[in-house]
């Protein structure tokens, strides 16, 4: 079931972050094309972009959260035995997790901010709506490190080349299909 979950979870946000790079390309396409052929463009067109800008950075730190693709500094931690950079991993996951903790709750008090003082972003859309991708990619972020300073292997979903699967079970390199 949890299976499930982390696979449903991996499409939806592939999926969400596709869709808003192709649409926030050709929004932004259109703007420059209308602009200097027709000196119009979409009111709404530059707010979109900007905010897609945002909500495409969190949700790719979101996905590179999924395996532990961060970008890090480890040059250190390669001179250490392999035990000692199990832990400088699983410390620094869990560093990264308060940092991420401490974003969502920022981040979060910003949302209610914009709520409490409503402004639109673009079009009709608040920006309290636009900006609700922050606390909400940093909580997935921070749950994420969390796992990843406690049980690792936890979020990798069965179809994951990573996944870890015992020799002779469905889906692992040995298996008699």
């Amino acid at each position: 079931m949890r299976r499930d979950w982390l696979k449903l979870l991996t499409r939806l946000e592939d999926t969400i972050l596709l869709v808003l790079f192709v649409v926030m390309m050709l929004v932004a396409a259109y703007q420059i094309l209308a602009r200097n052929f027709f000196g119009t463009g979409i009111p709404w067109g530059d707010g979109f972009v900007k905010f897609a800008v945002l909500w495409i950075a969190l949700i790719g730190a979101m996905l590179a959260s999924r395996r532990d693709e961060h970008i890090r500094i480890d040059a250190l931690p390669r001179m250490f035995s392999d035990l000692a950079q199990q832990r400088i991993r699983r410390a620094s996951a869990l560093f990264t997790c308060i940092v991420s903790g401490l974003f969502v709750w920022l981040s979060a008090e910003f949302v209610i901010g914009e709520y409490q003082f409503p402004m639109t972003a673009f079009g009709a859309v608040p920006s309290w709506l636009c900006a609700l991708i922050m606390p909400v990619g940093f909580a997935v972020i921070c749950v994420r490190y969390l796992f990843h300073a406690v049980r690792p292997d936890a979020l990798e979903p069965p179809d994951s080349p990573d996944a870890h699967s015992a020799p002779g079970s469905p889906g692992s390199q040995g298996s008699p299909h």
